[in-house]
């Protein structure tokens, strides 16, 4: 697969995800991907890609100078992967971001803080099934690049009602956000209370209570 890959010069678009690929097919098929300078979207969800293969990859993604699109979801990337990866010099143009179901907690939302100041032309980013908590929602907002976010899904987080009254008070720096998903939260007066602050400007709103 991996010299098939490197054959595809002209490749935008590579979609390999739910192959299984796991660490050691991830790695073989890295330095293909770095060499498909061409690429703007990148899909490697559902692969069981765990933390010590990121560095690798990360490698891979400073070769690609137009990526636009991101998807690592239902890895296992935790914490530190997430850390490699966005090490990565050339991911300033990114402007979808999907790491989804990654095992993540405060660590790797303190690291994509900082990581989205330097990533201008962010405008999706999907964080659901996390171990995200009410204080990173308030680093994660505040970053530049989320007050141009047109979408942002934080489903099935640690979220309570100090991550709702957050969101609520950023909306105003956040303009252009349009879709915003938190489904299996705990929902509470908070959470209605934002809802209807985003009701003007939604053009998707999805908000699914545990109860």
């Amino acid at each position: 697969v991996a010299a098939g890959v490197a054959q595809l010069g002209r490749l935008t678009r590579l979609n390999l995800s739910k192959n299984a690929l796991m660490d050691q097919g991830t790695r073989q098929l890295s330095d293909a991907i770095g060499g498909l300078a061409a690429l703007t979207s990148l899909d490697l969800s559902v692969n069981r890609i765990e933390p010590g293969t990121a560095e690798v990859l990360a490698k891979a993604l400073e070769r690609l100078p137009d990526l636009r699109e991101l998807r690592l979801s239902y890895n296992s990337l935790g914490d530190a992967g997430v850390a490699a990866l966005l090490g990565a010099a050339g991911l300033h143009k990114l402007a979808t971001l999907d790491l989804s179901a990654n095992q993540l907690s405060s660590g790797a939302a303190e690291t994509l803080a900082k990581s989205l100041e330097k990533m201008a032309e962010m405008r999706e980013l999907l964080l659901g099934l996390n171990r995200i908590g009410n204080a990173d929602v308030e680093s994660l907002v505040a970053a530049g690049a989320c007050r141009r976010l047109t979408l942002l899904d934080l489903s099935s987080n640690d979220l309570s009602g100090g991550a709702w009254a957050t969101l609520a008070a950023a909306l105003d720096k956040m303009p252009d956000l349009r879709t915003l998903t938190l489904k299996r939260m705990r929902a509470d007066l908070g959470a209605w209370a934002l809802a209807e602050s985003m009701l003007p400007r939604a053009t998707s709103l999805e908000m699914r209570s545990d109860g």
